[in-house]
């Protein structure tokens, strides 16, 4: 992966899979996730009952940008495993 502030602030990189966060995200990216926890209205990835999840953090809910997707109401034992901080280009991906 080229050098960037961005690429050294991730501690994980993590494909999306699905139509959800359409159109901001689409299937197939390559998200960059900051250890840092999410807050009201960011991105993050959240780990509920086993299941991964891309969404914004809504209050008391985890929201979809795509609409035709429900809220996911937050629960006890929702996990948030970091922050979305970028999208990896194509052109960020070097091949030594």
């Amino acid at each position: 992966v080229k050098e960037s502030e961005t690429v050294h602030r991730a501690a994980y990189a993590i494909p999306v899979s699905g139509d959800s966060m359409e159109p901001t995200y689409h299937d197939g990216d390559i998200l960059l996730v900051s250890p840092e926890p999410a807050e009201l209205g960011d991105i993050g990835i959240f780990t509920l009952d086993g299941q991964g999840y891309v969404k914004s953090l809504g209050d008391g809910v985890l929201i979809s940008l795509n609409p035709q997707y429900d809220p996911i109401p937050v629960q006890d034992g929702i996990i948030c495993n970091g922050r979305v901080i970028g999208v990896l280009d194509g052109d960020d991906i070097v091949d030594e």
